[in-house]
């Protein structure tokens, strides 16, 4: 019997199957982040030029901008890691752990040179000045100068430090803007941690972190400003005299935030905790969003997006029906990109774990530790698309690939504004590459949309590394936390990850310490085929008990063509609704005219992604009779009878 199929039959003995023995809890989560490992495992090094010429053909070219021997470099959401300013060079930041236990532990950054083709700093620079920094962000403002947020660990206190790097290429001025704390008369309240931040088009820093308060971890925002005639970032007042504004709870590292190239648009997104706390599991959320249109001066309400529905307990009392009474049968884990393309559309893309409130022979809520989905959202549609499917059959569902790990996951979402075409690189692993501790290793894949994320293509494998099983160190290809930077230019896909010479997470004592390099790779965004497509499944559950696990693909053709596809109810005495599909992403009106051909209301007049859309018209003030409505884009319009009865 194979090594691989041995483990797996023993692996099935066990009772591991439910993620609550396979995750740290939350206080071994925070505990984690301060604690140094007491008894390091081996390290065993790894010279950079043998593992640079042993990558297995990735697509494109691949530049190391220096190494660590810190293998995670984020717990969820990696945000990113990489910026590319408008002459094509390359911002990137990395967690640098210097030695073989991992500490002390820096924030590196270096810059690609577009005309050079090469680093500018060998092996990076240091941004911080204490030696437990990491978990780290980049982004360039409008005068081209990086910023990058990071947290730190400093003697009797833990926080937050946003640093710049001034655009003359001085060293980075480290303190140039500690955040000030939540609670500043309770220091021990409020830690500060795991920043991810965006710069608006009004040059203002938006920074979410997250705090530990009591037995939850708290969403904190900040909104600074840097003045020119100040050699720091002010921050302002975001909630009447306070310099934070709590926004909510998390039970999971899965925050983002992203600002508009184009307008004062600001969207933040967690995972949130119920409304109880004792259902605040790691493993149960949804995907919420909280918007400003003004660069983050005032807010809207909190969206669910998702708006998962539990389990029905009296349908299961009747029933005894599992499938049918779960209802939906997937939660959001860990995960969450956001994106504003080119028409100022926001786009989300989160990761959903197995989660069942009821399955056979289980007492209470049940999960499978490595199934999962990769999704996409766009607000144009309200839709869901699905980019990737990790929901893998026995028996690889019994290979664990660590702590905080999916079989799919990590997404990280760019637009080519040239064309509209959407780009999510995300990881995967493969059971058939793995070390000789078993732990399955990673590469990074990239799929695309051509019409606004209504459908994806199956994902293209871009680094392409597989050594093979039992595997050991320092001889694991495992790429893991890749980022994207937002834009394509030079028709290049920008992307970084750490490339990991044992697989697993030395944090949580998988796998022993290696020295690894941190990876820029330019791939040219023709080598990712736009076909075949994903087969697509619904996220949410319906009455047959439909869920993804067990379905056939349902229809979801891409729209070929411009057209009006129906109104309804018609004849009607209230609201009509009118859909329509769009091959492409274009500009178009929806305007009401009534029988004389005086146009009545404009229902809309932008810029729309392609696929299926619809809108909705209430002529309370209008008089009853017969009017029209006209879609119409550059060069078709189409007209549609509607018969108002009051």
């Amino acid at each position: 019997m194979k090594p691989k199929l041995l483990f797996l039959v023993i692996l099935g003995a066990c009772s591991a199957l439910s993620a609550r023995a396979n995750e740290p809890t939350r206080s071994a989560q925070l505990s984690a982040r301060i604690a140094p490992i007491d008894s390091p495992p081996p390290a065993i090094a790894s010279p950079v030029l043998t593992r640079h010429s042993s990558l297995d053909e990735p697509l494109g070219d691949v530049f190391i901008a220096g190494t660590t021997w810190y293998d995670l470099q984020h717990n969820g959401s990696c945000g990113r890691m990489i910026a590319v300013d408008p002459a094509g060079d390359a911002h990137v930041v990395w967690m640098n752990g210097l030695a073989a236990n991992q500490f002390p532990r820096h924030v590196y950054y270096n810059v690609w040179r577009r005309n050079a083709q090469q680093f500018e700093f060998v092996g990076g620079q240091m941004v911080d000045w204490f030696s437990r920094a990491g978990f780290c962000n980049i982004a360039l403002d409008r005068g081209l100068c990086p910023y990058v947020a990071l947290h730190e660990v400093r003697p009797g206190a833990s926080g937050t430090v946003v640093t710049v790097y001034p655009c003359a290429g001085q060293p980075f001025a480290c303190d140039i803007a500690c955040v000030p704390s939540v609670c500043e008369t309770d220091p021990d309240y409020f830690d500060n941690l795991w920043p991810k931040f965006a710069i608006s088009s009004d040059n203002a820093v938006h920074l979410v972190t997250l705090g530990s308060g009591w037995d939850e971890l708290l969403l904190v925002y900040y909104r600074g400003v840097r003045p020119s005639e100040l050699d720091t970032i002010v921050w302002q007042p975001v909630d009447g005299d306070l310099r934070y504004r709590v926004l909510g709870n998390t039970p999971v590292i899965a925050h983002d935030v992203v600002a508009s190239r184009r307008s004062g648009r600001v969207t933040i997104g967690w995972l949130p905790c119920p409304s109880r706390m004792d259902e605040c599991y790691q493993w149960r959320n949804d995907v919420i969003l909280k918007e400003s249109s003004d660069n983050g001066l005032t807010w809207s309400d909190t969206i669910n997006i998702t708006l998962f529905v539990s389990g029905d307990t009296s349908c299961l009392n009747a029933t005894h029906d599992t499938l049918v009474c779960n209802r939906d049968s997937m939660r959001a884990y860990t995960d969450l990109s956001l994106l504003f393309d080119q028409s100022d559309v926001l786009h989300a893309a989160f990761t959903t774990r197995a989660y069942y409130d009821f399955y056979p022979g289980m007492i209470g809520p049940f999960t499978w530790i490595n199934r999962s989905l990769l999704w996409h959202w766009s607000e144009a549609t309200g839709q869901f698309s699905l980019i990737a499917n990790g929901w893998w059959p026995w028996p690889e569902e019994l290979m664990d690939v660590g702590a905080w790990q999916l079989y799919v996951q990590r997404p990280s979402l760019a637009v080519d504004e040239s064309n509209g075409y959407l780009y999510c690189a995300y990881m995967q692993y493969d059971t058939n590459c793995y070390s000789d501790q078993f732990f399955p290793m990673a590469d990074v894949w990239i799929s695309v949309s051509t019409d606004g994320g209504s459908r994806w293509s199956v994902g293209t494998n871009v680094t392409r590394t597989c050594p093979g099983e039992l595997v050991p160190p320092p001889g694991s290809m495992n790429e893991r936390e890749p980022t994207l930077a937002e834009t394509v230019t030079d028709g290049v896909l920008h992307l970084t990850y750490v490339l990991d010479h044992d697989a697993g997470a030395v944090l949580y004592s998988e796998g022993v310490a290696t020295l690894n390099e941190f990876i820029y790779q330019r791939i040219p965004v023709d080598s990712i085929p736009t076909t075949p497509l994903m087969p697509q499944y619904p996220l949410h559950w319906d009455s047959t008990g439909f869920y993804a696990a067990a379905a056939q693909e349902r229809a979801m053709p891409s729209p070929r063509e411009f057209a009006l596809t129906a109104v309804y109810p018609n004849p009607f005495n209230g609201t009509a609704t009118i859909k329509f599909e769009l091959p492409r992403a274009q500009q178009v009106s929806l305007r009401i005219f009534d029988i004389t051909g005086r146009a009545v209301t404009t229902l809309l007049d932008s810029r729309l992604t392609a696929g299926a859309h619809e809108l909705r018209w209430s002529p309370h003030a209008q008089a009853s009779g017969i009017y029209f409505a006209q879609l119409r884009s550059v060069n078709k319009t189409l007209t549609a009878k509607l018969l108002y009865i009051r």
